[in-house]
């Protein structure tokens, strides 16, 4: 869990993000950490959720996302969450993400055997963020 002094220099790129008919296609386990001016943060391990840009906007009524992109999500609270773009996409079916449909874990694991463990993205207020998606037993493993 992070503490309260951690999550600080957070407030300035987290949003409020209100949603009532969504729910996490895929949760994941993973490590985060994001870039101040000049280092990364330490990594904090918690529950993502990972999304299409096609459900961001199909949720919130709005063009707000890319809809060919994929997205992970971090709460902080009920009402507070960064929510970044990742710099690959994990969903490549575009039809299949342009009718709807999420993130499975399949295709998760695909991506993740092409692709390897370590992930970067940029939020809204364009702070970079790197994503290590191992296990808990493993997360000794992300630097």
């Amino acid at each position: 869990m992070v503490s309260k002094n951690y999550l600080k220099p957070l407030f300035g790129l987290i949003f409020i993000f209100s949603v009532n008919n969504i729910s996490a296609q895929l949760t994941k386990h993973a490590g985060v950490k994001y870039k101040t001016e000049y280092y990364y943060s330490e990594y904090y391990f918690r529950e993502i959720e990972l999304y299409t840009g096609r459900q961001l906007n199909d949720a919130t009524n709005s063009s707000n996302y890319t809809s060919t992109a994929d997205y992970a999500l971090i709460w902080f609270d009920e009402d507070k969450v960064a929510i970044i773009r990742l710099d690959q996409k994990i969903k490549n079916d575009n039809f299949d993400r342009n009718i709807g449909n999420g993130i499975n874990q399949s295709e998760f694991d695909f991506f993740i055997q092409m692709k390897g463990y370590h992930h970067y993205g940029k939020d809204q207020d364009n702070t970079e963020w790197k994503i290590c998606f191992r296990s808990d037993e493993f997360e000794w493993m992300c630097n």
